[in-house]
């Protein structure tokens, strides 16, 4: 299940909007209200650089 504060991203994720897709890796890899999940982080993060998203793209690049 998806945690509250985090439908709203995962709705506009899954529709292919980019820049949820790269909030939703930052929320997850951070740790912001949801448990801190790095991989799932990255998973997004991969997602949202693949879809287009610049800052996704500059961000995976420092943490990997």
């Amino acid at each position: 299940p998806v945690p509250p504060p985090l439908k709203p991203y995962m709705d506009r994720a899954l529709a292919g909007d980019a820049a949820a897709m790269h909030m939703l890796g930052v929320r997850y890899y951070n740790g912001l209200d949801v448990p801190q999940n790095k991989a799932e982080g990255l998973r997004w993060y991969r997602r949202a650089a693949e879809a287009g998203d610049r800052a996704a793209q500059a961000e995976l690049r420092q943490l990997q």
